[in-house]
């Protein structure tokens, strides 16, 4: 170039070329120093002083090209040909293609903060802010710049806050990491490929642990097995925490740390069942619930009642419920029978895993309840009531609220809206119960008058529009009468289903002895038919309203009687009372004695009749004769090794003249004739001897 270009002066002292009119196609001093900033063709410091030094120089070396450096209303221009690295638009060098991995709202974020980086620096080099100083240009670019910059995460925009500690943090984070460190806001302290693999399963180890270790302990561990194993970890528990907190799974964490049931209660997945799932007056949820008021029985006695209640699933009718001082089974079955006799037998019921739910009466003596597995539902047809009355059973998940949402709903709807109004409510919870127990105990509410309260408030309660799931705005009662079947209980057999059974028990000479609310009570001891069967297994029903008698069956449900409860005379005050008694232990006695005699009149001959009964049970289960196979057995004669002579054969004969001859006498005088004599045998010795014996005797 010979020459100064077009609406060019001469140099300044600076050796720049000034002009008169900005030159087209040129760019101020500040974008290319932000445009080197993000270039890959720059290699050197991040620092802002060292980029500008660095572009100056480079504008130097081409003050005599095509193109040189101009001075313009004192700021300096630069022509993209100089070098690669202004030709690039801002934004668009390596730091942004690391943030590709990011998400969304935080690569935005990141790219808002590199923004103000890149306007700080270009801010920093204006004449005015040099003389300022740092500091003070950087409070002058915050109070200027504050409502400046935004990002959008999603569909939300947010505005980026500015400090002059944010940005002196933001600086020296990404001259450590890069873009990378501001997307993630630097705080881990960490490098871009974070904590090694190991390290973190170590710390996740220790986190997760039941007896709850502190961020601190766990960080301190696996800090030193890093530096042993040279793991990459954090450099502080500031660090650690931070990272903590963005990465860890608080489901997880109350899983482990502090079990199943917090678990269940914070985090567990709500199973939303569908209203149309039973028809009305077809499923029936039970639960006991003990108020929260103190209230008076009329013996004096101030308790805390408990309700047994039973609620329908569908409609939501309150169907029965029995108020008492303490639940149990007997107060479950009254109020059972309550709500049979208005509305009808459920199908199905959902019942709570206490024993008033599952005792004897219940079940009959069954095996243990099934529960929801895998989601599943395994009914159970029991025996007792619900056998007898066809009614399946389903216990639900203990511990679970939700098992039995309608009835634990209408006892917080008691709680709330009716028990709060009684001057003795005692809080439902420890937060909000009231300080003075002793003053609310002396506030107790009359029992007659508790009573009262929760039958109007039922009243009110299943005449009231809901607003639940399938109910429409209309009243529990309005949806129980649009149940298209009702099962009903024959009247006959009502005493006996709707009534507490008792295990087998053994007839006694007392009759049948159970026990009720703890004391002892006996019945039937003068009744013909339980003396009849004394000593077998029977059942017993009893009403709880009236403990008078028993109605006793077989164990195969056959009914035997109904028996009086055995009267108890006073001895000290023998009346008319003790008399009956007497006249009926009597009166059995001889009914004993009577059959006995009536037994003895047909034992006339006992061994004739016994000899007879086995003949009989011989002839009974004697086995037809059965002729032998092949007409009979084959004979085998059987040959000794020794000579028989033929006796009838060959007839023995004797000499003639031998007729008279004594066969002993020959043997006698062989015997003499012999060289020597055989000594006789010890039989024949022994013969002797009692024969000299004998004459000895007949000698005396």
């Amino acid at each position: 170039m010979n020459g100064p270009a077009p609406n060019m002066s001469a140099s300044n002292g600076d050796g720049w070329a000034v002009v008169t009119a900005k030159p087209p196609g040129h760019m101020p001093l500040r974008e290319a120093i932000r445009r080197v900033a993000n270039s890959s063709h720059y290699t050197g410091s991040q620092h802002a002083e060292a980029i500008r030094g660095w572009v100056v120089r480079l504008a130097k070396q081409h003050k005599d090209s095509a193109v040189p450096p101009v001075k313009y209303d004192s700021q300096l221009y630069l022509h993209p040909s100089i070098h690669p690295a202004f030709s690039e638009p801002a934004g668009s060098g390596p730091q942004a293609e690391t943030l590709k991995g990011q998400p969304v709202g935080r690569r935005n974020r990141a790219l808002a903060k590199l923004q103000v980086l890149r306007d700080f620096e270009a801010w920093l080099c204006r004449p005015d802010m040099k003389a300022k100083g740092k500091t003070l240009a950087m409070a002058v670019f915050v109070e200027t710049h504050a409502e400046h910059y935004h990002y959008s995460d999603g569909k939300a925009q947010r505005r980026l806050k500015l400090s002059g500690g944010a940005i002196a943090d933001w600086r020296r984070r990404y001259r450590a990491g890069g873009a990378d460190a501001l997307a993630v806001d630097g705080r881990g302290g960490y490098d871009r490929e974070g904590p090694s693999e190991e390290a973190v399963s170590l710390f996740w180890s220790l986190r997760r642990d039941a007896r709850r270790f502190a961020i601190r302990y766990c960080w301190r561990v696996v800090a030193a097995e890093a530096e042993k194993h040279g793991w990459r970890w954090f450099a502080s528990v500031h660090t650690c925490g931070i990272w903590d907190r963005r990465n860890r799974n608080d489901r997880t964490l109350t899983l482990h740390q502090r079990g199943e049931d917090r678990y269940t209660a914070d985090h567990k997945v709500f199973i939303e069942p569908d209203s149309e799932s039973f028809d009305p007056g077809e499923a029936w949820e039970a639960d006991g619930c003990t108020l929260n008021v103190w209230a008076r029985l009329p013996s004096g006695r101030v308790v805390r009642p408990v309700m047994s209640a039973w609620i329908d699933w569908r409609s939501r009718v309150l169907t029965g419920y029995k108020l008492v001082a303490s639940g149990t089974q007997e107060s479950v079955l009254l109020a059972f029978r309550e709500g049979a006799r208005r509305y009808g037998l459920p199908g199905i019921v959902f019942l709570d895993n206490g024993k008033n739910f599952s005792s004897y009466t219940w079940r009959g003596g069954k095996p243990k309840r099934h529960r929801c597995t895998r989601g599943e539902e395994f009914e159970q047809r029991a025996g007792g009531i619900f056998g007898m009355l066809d009614v399946a059973p389903r216990w639900v998940t203990p511990y679970s609220p939700n098992s039995k949402a309608r009835i634990e709903r209408w006892f917080r709807t008691l709680d709330e809206q009716y028990l709060k109004s009684i001057a003795s409510y005692c809080g439902n919870s420890p937060d909000n119960r009231p300080d003075k127990h002793a003053a609310l105990v002396a506030k107790a509410i009359e029992w007659d008058e508790l009573v009262s309260i929760l039958d109007e408030a039922i009243r009110v309660y299943n005449e009231r529009p809901h607003t639940g799931a399938g109910m429409d705005g209309r009243t529990p009662l309005q949806v129980m009468q649009l149940a298209a079947r009702k099962r009903v209980l024959d009247e006959k057999y009502e005493p006996y289903m709707l009534a507490i059974w008792n295990r087998p028990m053994k007839v006694g000479r007392q009759g049948v002895t159970i026990t009720f609310r703890g004391t002892r009570q006996a019945y039937g001891a003068f009744t013909p038919e339980l003396t009849a069967i004394q000593g077998q297994q029977v059942r017993a029903a009893y009403d709880p309203d009236d403990m008078s008698y028993l109605d006793v069956f077989m164990l195969d449900g056959r009914f035997v009687c109904r028996a009086p409860h055995n009267a108890q005379v006073n001895k000290k005050l023998p009346g008319e009372l003790l008399g009956e008694q007497i006249k009926l232990r009597n009166r059995d006695r001889k009914a004993v004695r009577k059959a006995h005699d009536i037994g003895a009149k047909h034992l006339r001959d006992p061994v004739a009749m016994t000899m007879a009964a086995m003949e009989h049970d011989s002839a009974r289960r004697r086995l037809p004769d059965e002729p032998p196979p092949g007409g009979g057995p084959n004979l085998i004669p059987i040959r000794p090794p020794i000579d028989v002579p033929d006796v009838e054969a060959r007839p023995l004969r004797k000499a003639v003249g031998a007729e008279t001859v004594d066969e002993q006498q020959r043997m006698d005088d062989f015997l003499a004739r012999s060289e020597e004599a055989p000594k006789p045998s010890a039989a024949a010795q022994g013969w002797a001897d009692l024969d000299k014996w004998a004459e000895s005797q007949g000698d005396a």
